[in-house]
């Protein structure tokens, strides 16, 4: 797994309206993993979440959700 797919974009620092910018600046490398190719977004953070979606456009999934895909028992 690389650097990229366990970065941490949002947390409430990223939605400060003094550090939002830099910290989409600092999610860049993981919205264009997600956006040209990456199987699959995660993380257990709400947060997080909005922010993947805001700059990708796609809702990632929660960490028990690929490893319940992984062992087949997906809905």
């Amino acid at each position: 797994m690389s650097s990229t797919t366990r970065r941490r974009p949002a947390d409430t620092w990223g939605f400060k309206k003094e550090y939002y910018e830099l910290s989409v600046k600092l999610a860049k490398p993981l919205f264009d993993a997600v956006t040209t190719g990456a199987p699959v977004a995660a993380t257990d953070c709400p947060l997080a979440a909005l922010q993947i979606e805001q700059g990708t456009g796609r809702k990632p999934k929660r960490p028990v959700e690929v490893l319940a895909a992984a062992y087949g028992f997906e809905e």
